[in-house]
């Protein structure tokens, strides 16, 4: 068997019924091209397994025996891939039918980038927002106090500006989310592949500093799409960590990429936030279970962030 053209490594953990809807996207998506699939498991208790093998035998199963976290699950299936390139894709996500072929042909012709994400759509047919500039002391404060909310600040083509609106053609961005990172082989061979140290969340962020770092390009290329069914994948079921690792590991990749004085001062900028969050709950936390466990995790990670 020659070498595939890529390999679709789709990390999961109890989310059985999205994940074979997700797979058999992939297989429709994967005429005409050398495909191989890869699920990796970690940990699933749903008959995740028994499914997969049932509906998809030529799926390459990595049966991980403990939840590994969004890193380790995928370096468990990015380990066994043969592709010329490797997809990340999470299970809560259906592939429109031209997806592959249009980012591998992009990919093959742009050498340069080494990263491609895609256009990703709501269920309701809006689009996700996908695309950020990599985290700073000066970003860090902008979202931290809640500004991006009101003024989205973004940087595409190493400029920033106001923006609310999905890029209409490919620009060049800082980072993608982790739901969908097209990476060529050559470039997971040079960087290798995810830290470990970031079970949950940031782990995207580290690995497009990594590349970018040694000279590729991060672009966003809006013409392949996806529906993506936030939420729904995995994370809904660890929450309580997903929340917190979503403040800590911001800490964690301030510290390995710009180095102990700017951790000191992310650590003291993002305290304020979390506890002016807490603060601005309290008065709804009596009646609301959500908003009670939300000032609970802030309040957690507004001492764990300075254990990194």
């Amino acid at each position: 068997m020659g070498v595939p053209d890529v390999s679709v490594v789709i990390l999961t953990y109890n989310a059985r019924d999205l994940l074979l809807k997700c797979v058999d996207s992939v297989v429709q998506a994967s005429e005409g091209m050398a495909v191989e699939i890869i699920v990796s498991d970690n940990g699933s208790n749903d008959g995740t397994q028994e499914a997969i093998r049932q509906r998809f035998p030529d799926v390459v199963l990595v049966e991980n025996n403990a939840n590994l976290g969004y890193s380790g699950g995928n370096n468990r299936g990015i380990e066994v891939s043969r592709g010329r390139h490797v997809l990340i894709l999470n299970p809560d996500t259906v592939l429109d039918r031209d997806n592959l072929r249009l980012t591998y042909e992009y990919a093959e012709h742009h050498p340069e980038c080494g990263v491609v994400g895609c256009k990703v759509f709501y269920p309701d047919g809006s689009i996700q927002r996908t695309w950020f500039p990599a985290l700073t002391l000066f970003y860090a404060m902008w979202i931290g106090f809640g500004l991006q909310k009101l003024l989205p600040f973004d940087k595409f083509d190493g400029r920033w500006g106001f923006s609310r609106k999905a890029p209409d053609q490919v620009v060049k961005v800082e980072r993608i989310m982790g739901c969908y990172l097209w990476i060529p082989r050559a470039v997971i061979d040079k960087v290798g592949m995810f830290d470990e140290d970031f079970f949950i969340y940031s782990e995207e962020e580290d690995l497009c500093q990594r590349i970018r770092d040694e000279g590729w390009e991060v672009h966003y290329y809006p013409v392949p799409w996806i529906t993506h069914y936030e939420g729904m994948g995995g994370t809904k079921h660890i929450a309580k960590r997903a929340r917190i690792n979503a403040n800590v590991n911001k800490a964690r990749f301030i510290k390995k990429h710009r180095g102990p004085v700017a951790l000191l001062v992310f650590r003291l900028i993002w305290t304020v936030s979390l506890y002016v969050r807490v603060l601005i709950r309290l008065p709804v936390a009596i009646f609301s279970r959500y908003h009670r466990q939300m000032a609970q995790f802030e309040t957690i990670s507004s001492y764990r962030i300075w254990m990194v």
